[in-house]
């Protein structure tokens, strides 16, 4: 998101409320018609429009989840074998551009069975 003079913005703690109108189009196959309103499809008349609009706040993740980074793991042991998986997201739309992510794999006991570092430099 940005401002006026093209800064970049967080997402408001309030959020964004975005509002959303949905329609069905079809195509139009007449080509005097379709010179006529401009495009290769137009909207279809519907029984009950009653559902076509709604409206939905857009959060700032940062503050809804209260935290900058949110980190998830999984960790399979089906192949005999340990596989780790591990998604960082980073919940603000400005702040960073560079990372330093490591994972250590620990035994019952807390000793080190693996680790791993993946740095993004900036």
């Amino acid at each position: 998101m940005q401002d006026e003079s093209g800064t970049q913005e967080e997402i408001p703690s309030t959020g964004i409320p975005v509002y959303v109108k949905a329609w069905i189009e079809a195509p139009v196959e007449d080509p005097v018609m379709r010179a006529r309103i401009g495009s290769e499809f137009d909207s279809v008349s519907e029984y009950f429009t009653g559902n076509n609009t709604t409206s939905l706040t857009l959060d700032n993740l940062a503050v809804h989840r209260d935290e900058d980074v949110t980190i998830q793991q999984g960790i399979d042991n089906s192949t005999g074998g340990s596989k780790v998986d591990v998604n960082v997201q980073y919940n603000k739309l400005s702040g960073t551009t560079s990372g330093n992510l490591i994972v250590t794999l620990l035994d019952k006991d807390g000793s080190v069975l693996a680790k791993q570092q993946c740095y993004t430099p900036g």
